[in-house]
């Protein structure tokens, strides 16, 4: 399990980066888009699809939205 900063970019952003690890794994790269679908209990799956397949590889982060600390 990994912890993961949230970042704020400009005035209605917010950024978390992704694992290295998990990013080669399901093999996307940079220019890629993901799925981001909330889910009822507050997580957040993440769908990475390549372009041009269907289906892909899947993957998912869990955010604790209590756990975050924002200033």
């Amino acid at each position: 399990m990994e912890t993961r900063k949230v970042q704020i970019t400009g005035k209605s952003t917010y950024v978390v980066s992704l694992p290295k690890k998990w990013v080669n794994r399901v093999k996307i790269s940079n220019g890629d888009s993901l799925v981001l679908m909330p889910l009822s209990n507050g997580n957040l799956l993440i769908n990475p699809r390549a372009t041009g397949q269907s289906g892909g590889n899947k993957g998912s982060v869990d955010i604790d939205v209590n756990a975050l600390a924002f200033s």
